[in-house]
């Protein structure tokens, strides 16, 4: 039996899988017309109806995928291109300077005490910080860090100069009291932390007894060796000579410091005469094996043997205004007669002048010194007993202060500036910056008062106790003016 167009249509429909989805006929009458205007069959139209839906399918597929790619494409040109020119950026820069780190580590724990070791004057907390301090003044280029520790270990961060002096003022602790102590946790620490140029300047507690077969001693030898830092050590111990330290921990002699020995001007030697070793070559050998083989370039210089020690020509400025007491004006100027003493010993053709503040009883133009300089010891300590006789009255403080910064003289006549200082504090906007181009200004403080941010980068600041100076706090206090 033969079907007309719209019985075909509808069996078409059903085979096709096509089911109206209203009432309604529109549709279907819509397609009719179609057919017959067209003069195709049913079944061939709904054939290329089909094949145009799967192949609209693919094409969107494709177009999808194409898009996909060409998206993934574009981020890894993205990328390839910005690694490309970061690459030329980093060619195109200068070297960096080489970054170091130095680290000092002390034993912050002053109380206790191991097998009766007495904690005497040459070796305690308070002498290595402030030796530590005047060295980091000399290096104010490098980058800083503490390894403090009692019964823990803990290191600072990475500080600049200033911050790193400021850090000092709050080293000292007491922590829970130690029957033992492990040196290599310290050196672990600074091998775990450490860079490949930084070094470690390890100051030895003093409330120990040492010795070479110690066993915690033997583990530092072998810490010390394996991880291959005898060169980046500097070993500091004020109670024995260099060569017990040497032993007991295997390293050159340049790189421990003992008793008598200047602890500030051995940090300053090492770390820059190692510093000048690391930025002239690869270091293919030991950075430092001792002071012969550091090159003539270093930016530490010493006084060549064959020249004559150079002169000095101090003022000595003492204070009446803090030490008041006929006992203690007698220890100030016994103190500085010495080192004046000392001064004239050691340099041939120096010169030396007197200046008292406080309550003084002759007073004198500062001025007057410049041109009044004492070539002989004899005669500057004539002039001492002069102008060290105390007076009734007081004078100002801070006009003392002005004086020693605006007196002016013949230029190039003085090059030392010695002030000493005998009060446990510094006034908060008191500052020693003298108009007068002095090469190097010591201040002794005498009751150890903080002069740091005191006084300029021409500085440097030395703790003595007056009621018990030593021979050694002299030849301090020279060192520091002849360096």
């Amino acid at each position: 039996m033969s079907l007309n167009p719209r019985q075909e249509l509808s069996a078409s429909s059903k085979e096709n899988g096509f089911q109206r989805m209203h009432s309604d006929t529109t549709h279907s009458d819509h397609i009719y017309n179609y057919i017959e205007e067209q003069k195709v069959s049913p079944k061939k139209f709904f054939n290329q109806r089909n094949f145009s839906v799967v192949t609209q399918n693919i094409k969107l597929r494709y177009a999808l995928i194409s898009a996909a790619f060409i998206i993934v494409l574009a981020v890894i040109l993205t990328v390839v291109l910005t690694l490309k020119a970061k690459g030329n950026n980093e060619d195109s820069e200068e070297p960096k300077e080489l970054v170091r780190t130095i680290f000092f580590a002390f034993n912050t724990d002053y109380d206790v005490q191991y097998k009766e070791v007495r904690n005497d004057d040459k070796c305690n907390l308070t002498k290595n910080i402030v030796s530590t301090q005047h060295a980091i003044l000399e290096m104010k280029d490098q980058r800083f860090r503490f390894i403090l520790f009692a019964d823990k270990v803990k290191t600072s961060e990475s500080m600049d100069w200033l911050k790193a002096i400021d850090k000092l003022e709050t080293a000292m602790s007491h922590s829970n009291p130690q029957t033992t102590f492990k040196q290599y946790l310290v050196l672990q620490e600074f091998v775990d932390r450490a860079g490949n140029d930084d070094l470690l300047v390890y100051f030895v507690p003093c409330n120990f007894n040492y010795s070479a077969s110690d066993s915690d001693m033997e583990i530092v030898r072998a810490m010390i060796r394996l991880a291959h830092i005898e060169e980046h050590v500097l070993i500091i111990f004020a109670k024995e000579d260099g060569e017990s330290i040497k032993e007991w921990y295997g390293v050159n002699i340049s790189h421990v410091v003992g008793k008598g020995e200047n602890v500030v001007d051995r940090i300053v030697r090492f770390v820059l005469m190692e510093t000048t070793k690391a930025e002239s070559s690869i270091r293919t050998e030991p950075i430092f094996q001792s002071t012969a083989t550091v090159d003539a370039t270093s930016t530490y210089v010493g006084t060549p043997t064959s020249e004559a020690p150079k002169s000095i020509n101090c003022v000595c400025v003492v204070d009446l205004q803090y030490i008041t007491k006929a006992r203690e004006i007698d220890k100030e100027k016994s103190l500085i007669l010495k080192v004046t003493d000392t001064l004239f010993k050691e340099r041939q053709d120096s010169t030396a002048g007197i200046w008292a503040y406080g309550a003084v009883a002759q007073k004198t133009d500062f001025t007057n010194v410049f041109n009044n300089m004492c070539d002989t010891y004899e005669k500057f300590e004539a002039g001492a007993h002069t102008a060290m006789q105390r007076g009734s009255r007081l004078n100002d403080l801070g006009e003392n202060f002005t004086t020693v910064n605006t007196a002016t003289g013949p230029e190039g006549k003085v090059d030392n500036l010695l002030f000493m200082w005998g009060a446990e504090f510094v006034p908060e906007n008191w500052v020693i910056t003298p108009g007068y181009n002095y090469k190097n200004i010591v201040v002794v403080s005498l009751q150890g008062a903080n002069f740091m941010g005191h006084i300029d980068d021409r500085g440097k600041i030395i703790n003595v106790v007056l009621d018990d100076y030593k021979d050694e706090d002299v030849q301090k206090i020279v060192d520091a003016l002849i360096s």
